[in-house]
């Protein structure tokens, strides 16, 4: 039963505190329950419970300013870009800046690619293969 001093109400009508927050409260995109307390982070255009926004991959919190999110899910910077990042051909670490040099068929940061005998970096239209590895003019 409903006390005077233990009910939720809404519309003139009372409820429980389960009832009123199952019907009333926003819910969790992540765990799907009710947001009780009112702390709640807003990312991806939904409520969230803090703990619960988090990396989909290695569950690092998040904050409503520093993920990434791809096909609806949050993401930390390291793992997205692990997991869908270009990777350079010369380092196999992934390309995060979106500064990729294009050569031989292959993703490379600029830095990386360069002539595999002497080091000397080269541009994309000025080199010579062999064996699959570019090589300078000398």
């Amino acid at each position: 039963p409903l006390g005077p001093n233990n009910f939720y109400e809404k519309n003139g009508k009372p409820y429980c505190e389960n009832d009123f927050h199952k019907l009333f409260s926003p819910k969790c995109a992540g765990c799907k329950t009710p947001i009780t307390d009112g702390i709640q982070v807003n990312a991806m255009g939904k409520p969230w419970h803090p703990q619960c926004f988090k990396c989909t991959e290695c569950a690092k919190p998040l904050g409503p300013n520093n993920f990434f999110e791809r096909n609806g899910k949050p993401y930390c910077e390291d793992d997205y870009h692990k997991l869908f990042s270009p990777k350079c051909a010369g380092c196999r670490l992934p390309i995060k800046d979106g500064n990729i040099l294009r050569a031989q068929g292959k993703d490379w940061h600029p830095n990386c690619f360069k002539c595999t005998q002497c080091a000397i970096p080269l541009k994309p239209d000025n080199f010579y293969e062999k064996n699959g590895k570019p090589y300078c003019e000398d």
